[in-house]
């Protein structure tokens, strides 16, 4: 959501990283493991590299938050990951998506599965059954080894 919110302050122009203007980016969201971790380990940009770290952090939930940074660049801008091709449908739309699914679709305790199916469904509801939309959200999620 900064992401869209950086657009929007920037008059429609924004990159895929995030802390840049602090001297020091801390996250890329199109490279997750091009960003050294505090952790000492790469961010994850697939669900096969998650880790809960025992609970630390609720979870690792801003370290495995790469995974879902890595998800919205390709639903936006398109790309190959894990062998898998995405068509990318646009900045505006990705976020349109993850807007609605975040407000309206998920809670303090959904899970990466939980939040595939509703970036399907909102995506769906917005666009309509096998558009390239859907598409695009589905090859995503698969990319990240989402099931």
């Amino acid at each position: 959501m900064g992401t869209s919110i950086e657009k929007y302050v920037n008059n429609g122009t924004f990159n895929w990283t995030m802390g840049e203007q602090t001297g020091s980016v801390f996250r890329d969201m199109e490279n997750p493991a091009s960003v050294p971790s505090s952790l000492g380990v790469p961010y994850p940009d697939d669900y096969s590299e998650f880790n809960d770290f025992n609970g630390w952090d609720q979870g690792g939930v801003h370290f495995n938050s790469s995974i879902i940074n890595k998800i919205a660049y390709l639903i936006a801008k398109g790309g190959t990951h894990n062998g898998v091709t995405v068509k990318g449908i646009g900045e505006d739309k990705m976020f349109d998506i993850f807007y609605y699914v975040n407000t309206d679709e998920l809670n303090m305790t959904s899970n990466f599965k939980e939040l595939k199916s509703a970036c399907i469904r909102v995506a769906t509801n917005k666009y309509g059954a096998n558009t390239a939309e859907v598409q695009a959200v589905q090859k995503a999620f698969d990319a990240a080894k989402i099931k």
